[in-house]
């Protein structure tokens, strides 16, 4: 599934790159910011994990181009839509 609706109501695309427990989530973001200086990142915590997402992006290609650079270097990554692009 290449969208998950996100839980907050920022009406940004955002990336997610990984979670796990906090310190995970700390290396993760860290290499991150490493990885793509100058981005939007931060840590969310949803129980019981902390999830590490990038990007604040307002458009769905914005966020596409900027998804299929993260993946080359994080496979796993999600590409997340708002939520309220979701209900619809």
């Amino acid at each position: 599934k290449l969208y998950a609706a996100v839980n907050s109501k920022s009406g940004f695309y955002q990336i997610q790159v990984g979670f796990g427990d906090y310190q995970k989530a700390q290396n993760l973001k860290s290499q991150v910011d490493i990885d793509f200086p100058g981005w939007y990142s931060k840590i969310e915590f949803e129980s019981p994990t902390y999830r590490v997402r990038l990007g604040k992006f307002k458009t769905k290609l914005e966020a596409e181009r900027k998804y299929l650079e993260v993946r080359k270097k994080y496979p796993d990554a999600m590409l997340l839509k708002p939520e309220s692009e979701s209900k619809s």
